[in-house]
């Protein structure tokens, strides 16, 4: 039995990692296919692209139900403000956004995804 620790620096072991389960990952979101760890969470390129556009056009959105809107990949489009909420709820974090608007990669401020992670065979 082999343990690997991963930390800081290790992005692509982790993405390697979720690739070899991806056909079991859904997006923590929406329930959607999930493409990989996303601001932090495991989400669909639908998510990663709404959280990104929400956080850097510095929207701000209502709910015109209770705030509890049902977020599904057919429903997710229908309340932004309740979208918003379960992306932070989830986890996604605003400072894993780049501010230099260059694709790919990891802002290296905000430290890992997690301290570490144990991964046996």
């Amino acid at each position: 039995m082999a343990a690997v620790w991963l930390s800081q620096g290790s992005l692509e072991l982790q993405n390697a990692l979720f690739d070899d389960q991806a056909e079991q990952r859904s997006c923590l979101i929406c329930g959607d296919r999930a493409t990989g760890l996303h601001y932090g969470i495991i989400s669909c390129e639908g998510c990663k692209g709404f959280f990104k556009r929400s956080i850097c056009n510095k929207r701000v959105y209502r709910c015109s139900r209770d705030k509890n809107c049902e977020m599904s990949r057919k429903q997710r489009n229908r309340c932004q403000y309740c979208r918003l909420l379960k992306c932070l709820q989830m986890g996604m974090n605003r400072k894993a956004i780049r501010e230099d608007g260059m694709p790919g990669g990891r802002n290296k401020s905000i430290g890992p995804v997690q301290d570490f992670l144990k991964v046996t065979n």
